[in-house]
Protein backbone atom coordinates (compact mmCIF):
# COMPACT_ATOMS: atom_id res chain seq x y z
CA UNK A 1 0.00 0.00 0.00
CA UNK A 2 1.27 3.41 -1.28
CA UNK A 3 1.51 5.17 2.17
CA UNK A 4 1.29 8.60 0.25
CA UNK A 5 -1.89 7.39 -1.40
CA UNK A 6 -5.08 10.00 -1.56
CA UNK A 7 -8.58 8.64 -0.27
CA UNK A 8 -11.58 9.72 -1.30
CA UNK A 9 -14.50 9.99 0.97
CA UNK A 10 -17.47 10.73 0.02
CA UNK A 11 -21.09 11.95 2.76
CA UNK A 12 -24.11 13.86 1.99
CA UNK A 13 -24.85 16.91 3.87
CA UNK A 14 -28.63 17.71 5.22
CA UNK A 15 -29.70 19.71 1.64
CA UNK A 16 -28.56 15.78 0.19
CA UNK A 17 -25.47 17.46 -1.92
CA UNK A 18 -22.41 15.11 -2.12
CA UNK A 19 -19.22 16.02 0.21
CA UNK A 20 -16.34 14.42 -2.09
CA UNK A 21 -12.97 14.68 -0.92
CA UNK A 22 -9.64 13.57 -1.58
CA UNK A 23 -7.78 12.95 1.69
CA UNK A 24 -3.93 12.82 1.51
CA UNK A 25 -2.95 9.41 4.28
CA UNK A 26 -0.15 12.28 5.29
CA UNK A 27 -2.55 14.66 6.71
CA UNK A 28 -2.21 15.85 10.19
CA UNK A 29 -4.91 16.20 12.35
CA UNK A 30 -5.66 19.24 14.88
CA UNK A 31 -7.53 20.09 17.80
CA UNK A 32 -10.56 22.74 17.32
CA UNK A 33 -12.66 24.86 19.96
CA UNK A 34 -16.73 25.01 19.00
CA UNK A 35 -17.17 28.82 18.51
CA UNK A 36 -20.74 28.27 17.00
CA UNK A 37 -23.05 25.20 17.93
CA UNK A 38 -23.94 22.89 15.62
CA UNK A 39 -27.29 20.83 15.30
CA UNK A 40 -26.76 17.26 13.52
CA UNK A 41 -29.73 17.43 10.71
CA UNK A 42 -28.54 14.55 8.54
CA UNK A 43 -26.59 10.99 8.81
CA UNK A 44 -23.14 11.45 9.26
CA UNK A 45 -23.41 15.00 10.84
CA UNK A 46 -21.79 15.57 14.34
CA UNK A 47 -23.81 17.92 16.91
CA UNK A 48 -21.22 20.54 18.18
CA UNK A 49 -21.84 22.71 21.32
CA UNK A 50 -20.00 26.01 22.01
CA UNK A 51 -16.33 25.26 23.70
CA UNK A 52 -15.91 21.90 23.05
CA UNK A 53 -13.05 20.31 21.49
CA UNK A 54 -12.72 18.56 18.30
CA UNK A 55 -10.15 16.79 16.93
CA UNK A 56 -10.45 17.81 13.60
CA UNK A 57 -9.80 14.83 11.08
CA UNK A 58 -10.29 16.25 7.88
CA UNK A 59 -10.73 19.70 5.65
CA UNK A 60 -12.53 19.81 2.70
CA UNK A 61 -12.86 22.06 0.53
CA UNK A 62 -16.75 22.21 0.11
CA UNK A 63 -16.21 24.15 3.81
CA UNK A 64 -17.26 20.70 5.81
CA UNK A 65 -14.93 18.96 8.08
CA UNK A 66 -14.70 15.49 9.91
CA UNK A 67 -13.52 14.84 13.03
CA UNK A 68 -14.04 13.65 16.51
CA UNK A 69 -16.04 15.19 19.86
CA UNK A 70 -16.12 12.87 22.98
CA UNK A 71 -16.18 9.26 21.21
CA UNK A 72 -18.49 10.53 18.56
CA UNK A 73 -17.51 11.28 14.73
CA UNK A 74 -18.91 12.92 12.08
CA UNK A 75 -19.19 16.20 9.36
CA UNK A 76 -19.47 19.80 10.44
CA UNK A 77 -19.39 23.28 8.94
CA UNK A 78 -15.73 24.01 9.49
CA UNK A 79 -16.72 27.62 9.96
CA UNK A 80 -17.90 26.40 13.60
CA UNK A 81 -14.74 25.57 14.92
CA UNK A 82 -11.61 27.02 15.43
CA UNK A 83 -7.97 25.85 15.40
CA UNK A 84 -6.12 25.40 18.85
CA UNK A 85 -2.47 25.80 18.70
CA UNK A 86 -2.38 25.21 21.82
CA UNK A 87 -4.75 22.95 24.15
CA UNK A 88 -4.49 21.99 27.69
CA UNK A 89 -3.95 17.93 27.46
CA UNK A 90 -7.25 17.87 29.33
CA UNK A 91 -9.51 19.33 26.53
CA UNK A 92 -7.40 16.74 24.00
CA UNK A 93 -8.47 13.77 26.17
CA UNK A 94 -12.35 15.40 26.73
CA UNK A 95 -12.61 15.80 22.74
CA UNK A 96 -11.85 11.62 22.44
CA UNK A 97 -13.87 10.68 25.47
CA UNK A 98 -17.07 11.39 26.91
CA UNK A 99 -20.56 11.03 24.87
CA UNK A 100 -21.87 14.41 25.12
CA UNK A 101 -21.39 15.53 21.42
CA UNK A 102 -23.50 13.32 18.60
CA UNK A 103 -23.08 12.02 15.83
CA UNK A 104 -26.47 11.44 13.92
CA UNK A 105 -26.85 7.97 12.93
Amino acid sequence: MDVNASCVYQNTDSNGADLQTHINQNDVYFIAKVIHPFDAQANGELSLSIDDYVVVRRVAPTGWSEGECKGQAGWFPSAYVERQEKAAASKISEANSSPECDATS
